[in-house]
């Protein structure tokens, strides 16, 4: 089954070497670029964190994603960091001006890979696909965007005072040793206003 997703008189005056077209088909988001010739019609969202390519610009045969930099090969969206990651390249096609692709692979699409976004609640189209270590707390953050302090109340998230014991000094690691020579004697303070020597 076939899906018209644009009209090239309504693509060639939008089309700058510099930007890409992104298209909503069936819940799922499509990058198209076009090169005067054929056109590239390939999965819109970047396989690093999610971030719509649509967003991103093309710089010579790349597609770069416009929140990390990651690379793409236009014509068959291919990772320039590593061969084993590509975004999906769809069958598209232009009869009469028009650019069509096939809905049923859009539907095969979908079910191999279903889209974790949900596009009507509060930036829903920017769900973090890859949670990374290096950005703890993308989460938290957008759940005090989309709800504030209405879950943890007025005063913010907060705990029990204290601190985990797992991330302080231990004592089986703290060694005394006497410290003396034959000219002096040495004394270790512990704590500014501690009176007494060890």
């Amino acid at each position: 089954m076939l899906h018209k997703i644009s009209t090239l008189k309504t693509v060639i005056p939008t089309m700058d070497p510099k930007l890409t077209l992104d298209f909503l088909v069936n819940g799922l988001d499509l990058v198209a670029i076009y090169d005067e010739i054929d056109i590239s019609v390939l999965y819109g969202r970047c396989l690093h964190r999610g971030a719509l390519l649509g967003d991103g610009h093309i710089q010579g045969e790349n597609l770069i994603c416009g929140l990390h930099g990651w690379v793409y090969r236009c014509g068959s969206g291919v990772s320039e960091y590593t061969n084993l990651a590509s975004l999906h390249k769809f069958n598209a096609w232009i009869e009469d001006t028009n650019v069509y692709i096939d809905m049923s692979e859009v539907e095969n699409f979908l079910i191999q890979n279903p889209q974790p976004f949900d596009r009507k609640a509060y930036q829903g189209d920017y769900a973090d696909t890859h949670p990374e270590t290096t950005e703890p707390y993308t989460k938290y953050i957008q759940e005090l965007a989309r709800n504030g302090l209405q879950k943890f109340g007025h005063h913010g998230p907060y705990a029990s005072v204290g601190i985990n014991r797992n991330i302080l000094p231990l004592w089986e690691n703290i060694q005394f040793l006497p410290a003396h020579n034959n000219i002096h004697f040495y004394t270790t303070i512990m704590g500014g206003n501690v009176s007494r020597s060890l």
